[in-house]
């Protein structure tokens, strides 16, 4: 009698082994294949649709419980081990013929989204399966059981950014199958050993066929994995609305020449080969982030004699305006460089750079040395990688000038609710700590915006202007502190018959402009294709006019409210951001 218990608490044992061993698996799979789904939305569709991934996973998990949950009566005990190994083999299947759906078979656009969400829930689908199965089978550890759960989640978080990185998020999915072909191989394994040794009952058996279908999936995994870190066969492609596709698709200006990802984006850097002198574009390159959102690295020899064509950027203003007054500049999301080499051409002797994405400093590195001025590496430039709005609230350093101009990755987060939410470099907390930061009484804020931002951003900037006012007792007309113009296309002033959606600069001032700046500015205006938004004492176009009337420190609170909510509505104005509504909507 006691050896027959003997027996049956090492079957137990061996059983709870075996499960806590496959859920680990499973929840730290389940959830890298999450993560990653969040990236490769971001790359085929857009970035707002990465959070969708969240929903996916629900949806496939729980279809896959539900099942379990409705046939679990039918089912015998003795049979659970057979059934979790299939559907964990299963789950290891569907990897790699999700990821050649998705990357050669539905069409890269965001009219088949339906197919890329349907498709993204099958592996979740088999994954469901087999966790239920485990609970199922031994709900009396459910305690042992929810803790490895949470602990193979928690290590997914951990590994996946390594992973990510040294294999790309395809090879890494690819690594995920590998991993979930384990559990009945080694359990099968576990097994035959102590069958051996005569220490287990044959009542708990992983079959030879399951322990060896694994096998299978685990080589031919494997040598997909080993093949696509080589040659990259199942690589996705980037969205048919994306930049990267409109770039590659003229193979005579552009060439693909790295590829690169993280936990948080994907790294694309065209180099481009049309003749400079041309075409008359500096470019050297463009990294792309997440194939659409586009920064430069321009060719600069370093010295100060090749910096002329640098003045017809409309960027190069605000230093004209003050010649003496921008010895500091922080460029908040540096990029390819473009802001540090405008500042350094315009005299200044100390740059902060402040960059989130390292891969984007690695690549503008590997075009230093005579190409573009080795801008990560001068000694007047310190580099941060760190978050603009965390840096600015965590040094007490002042500048002349405050640069962010087009920081929008159109990245979702690794975490896809993020996708939703503002992005807080632009808020009224966020702009109160820029003009804090502002050096002396002509510090300058630089932001270059597109032209569909403007009802949402100037809002804000009103109403940090009046806090930063109220807060450093100053009675000073905010309206004379702001200045908005707007260009074409390729922040350059001068024409460009392709413009569709336009670059805008907003300099703000921590003092009203002066005479000789307003004069500049509109000897600089009058050259171009620009036009005044907004200028001090001069022309405000509607409806910002009424924003900005009245704009005294005592102006009633509510009116202005009012006024902020009816210029907020542009934001959402369809036809003013070219979009044409059709029946029903």
């Amino acid at each position: 009698m006691k050896r027959t218990c003997a027996k049956s608490e090492m079957v137990s044992n061996s059983f709870l082994v075996f499960l806590l061993a496959s859920l680990f698996i499973l929840s730290l799979s389940v959830m890298s294949f999450e993560l990653i789904l969040t990236r490769m939305f971001s790359i085929i569709l857009w970035y707002n649709y990465a959070f969708m991934a969240i929903s996916v996973a629900f949806f496939g998990l729980g279809i896959g419980a539900l099942l379990v949950h409705l046939v679990k009566n039918k089912m015998k005990r003795e049979e659970l081990p057979k059934k979790i190994a299939q559907s964990t083999i299963a789950f290891a299947v569907s990897l790699p013929i999700f990821l050649f759906v998705i990357g050669h078979i539905i069409p890269p656009s965001i009219s088949f989204i339906y197919l890329f969400f349907l498709a993204s829930s099958i592996p979740f689908f088999f994954a469901g399966l087999s966790m239920a199965l485990i609970y199922l089978a031994m709900p009396s550890q459910i305690t042992k059981l929810y803790f490895i759960d949470m602990a193979g989640a928690s290590a997914a978080t951990l590994v996946l950014d390594p992973l990510i990185r040294g294999l790309g998020a395809e090879s890494a999915l690819l690594l995920i199958g590998v991993f979930g072909t384990l559990p009945p191989i080694i359990a099968y394994a576990y097994f035959l050993y102590n069958r051996k040794q005569k220490e287990i009952s044959d009542r708990f058996i992983i079959e030879k066929k399951p322990a060896f279908y694994g096998f299978v999936v685990l080589c031919v995994s494997a040598v997909l994995l080993a093949a696509n870190s080589h040659f990259n066969i199942l690589a996705i492609q980037s969205g048919d609305s994306k930049g990267l596709r409109y770039l590659l698709a003229n193979p005579a200006g552009y060439s693909d020449a790295s590829t690169k990802w993280n936990s948080f984006s994907r790294i694309d850097v065209v180099k481009h080969t049309s003749d400079i002198s041309k075409t008359g574009f500096r470019d050297l390159a463009s990294i792309l982030i997440d194939a659409d959102a586009l920064t430069p690295i321009l060719k600069w020899n370093g010295s100060f004699s090749d910096r002329e064509w640098l003045k017809g950027y409309m960027d190069y203003m605000p230093y004209e305006m003050s010649k003496m007054n921008h010895s500091s500049t922080l460029v908040i999301g540096s990029g390819g460089g473009e802001d540090i080499l405008v500042a350094l051409s315009a005299g200044s002797k100390n740059v902060t750079a402040v960059e989130l994405n390292p891969l984007i400093v690695a690549a503008v590195k590997q075009y230093g040395g005579s190409s573009a001025g080795n801008l990560y590496n001068r000694k007047d430039v310190q580099l941060s990688i760190d978050d603009g709005r965390r840096f600015i609230s965590s040094t007490k350093m002042k500048y002349d000038t405050i640069v962010i101009k087009l920081v929008d990755s159109w990245a979702a987060q690794l975490a896809g609710g993020y996708a939703l939410s503002e992005n807080y470099l632009y808020t009224v907390e966020a702009f109160k700590q820029y003009l804090n930061h502002l050096n002396g009484v002509n510090g300058k804020l630089v932001m270059v915006r597109w032209s569909t931002a403007l009802p949402r951003l100037i809002p804000l900037v009103v109403e940090a202007l009046r806090e930063y006012e109220k807060e450093t007792v100053h009675q000073q007309d905010i309206s004379k502190q702001i200045l908005i113009v707007e260009d074409s296309p390729g922040l350059t002033f001068g024409p460009n018959p392709q413009r569709t959606l336009y670059p805008v600069i907003l300099v703000i001032k921590n003092s009203p402009f002066t005479a000789s700046e307003l004069a500049l500015i509109k000897e600089r205006v009058n050259k171009s294709d620009a036009k005044v938004i907004a200028i001090p004492g001069g022309y405000v176009q509607p409806p910002y006019d009424r924003l900005l009337s009245g704009s005294g420190n005592n102006s009633n609170n509510i009116d202005q409210r009012q006024r902020y909510q009816e210029i907020e509505q542009l934001s959402y104005d369809p036809q003013r951001l070219g979009f044409e509504l059709k029946p029903p909507y």
